[in-house]
């Protein structure tokens, strides 16, 4: 599962959250986050975590697959 990475960027600056902040609510490693800023695949669980702690649904995150 992709995450877009500007969305993500976009939705943790109007949250003012900072990835350190992201990790310690979500309970995944600093490492993975900085991974899925850059544009890594990750979990359905993982995307799940950090949607909810965004206060977001899980697809307003994720990449939308070009056609």
């Amino acid at each position: 599962m992709k995450i877009d990475r500007v969305k993500l960027i976009a939705t943790m600056a109007e949250r003012d959250m900072k990835c350190t902040q992201l990790a310690k609510i979500t309970g995944v490693a600093l490492s993975t986050i900085s991974s899925i800023r850059s544009g890594k695949a990750c979990l359905l669980e993982t995307a799940t975590l950090i949607a909810d702690a965004l206060r977001v649904e899980v697809e307003d995150l994720l990449e939308v697959p070009k056609q």
